[in-house]
């Protein structure tokens, strides 16, 4: 078992804080416009900094830097969602920001339909079986239902995924 490492407290200013939450607001207001225009990949990743430039205002108004990603969702939790300054749900909302982000940034082709819906997208799943040739059945439902995320399953054991 690794020895709890506590951080050096800092003393932050004020105008140090607000420059992470002002930050955090344009990061926001970027990740609005990415996904305004169906570039979901960075809006994530900007909604995720978000979340990270506010946690770090936060760390900050107790004299707390984070070293890593890791360590600001350690620090979150150890000295607000503990106290109950926090709630253990904005916790877990960021634990799962984290992870969609770093799906967003490093798995080319990995984007789950469970993480489009739960940052408020539409996704739908269609399967086809390998021998079809009509794909106009499937195509009717993909149009009626406008998803910004579709997944498709070949039914042969095989999995391909096609990311509109």
């Amino acid at each position: 078992m690794s020895p709890i490492i506590y951080p050096k407290k800092i003393k932050a200013s004020q105008k140090e804080i607000f420059k992470h939450l002002e930050l955090a607001k344009k990061r926001v207001h970027s990740a609005e416009i990415l996904l305004k225009q169906k570039e979901y990949r960075d809006a994530v990743s900007r909604a995720y900094y978000a979340f990270f430039d506010a946690g770090s205002a936060l760390l900050l108004t107790e004299g707390l830097v984070a070293k890593t990603h890791d360590g600001l969702l350690t620090l979150l939790g150890l000295h607000f969602v503990k106290k109950g300054g926090i709630e253990s749900e904005f916790a877990n909302f960021f634990r799962l920001a984290k992870e969609a982000r770093e799906q967003a940034d490093y798995e080319i082709y990995k984007v789950s339909k469970d993480t489009v819906v739960s940052l408020g997208g539409i996704a739908m799943e269609e399967n086809i079986i390998k021998t079809d040739t009509d794909f106009r059945t499937q195509l009717s439902k993909i149009k009626e239902f406008n998803p910004d995320v579709l997944f498709m399953t070949i039914k042969d054991g095989q999995f391909v995924e096609y990311q509109q």
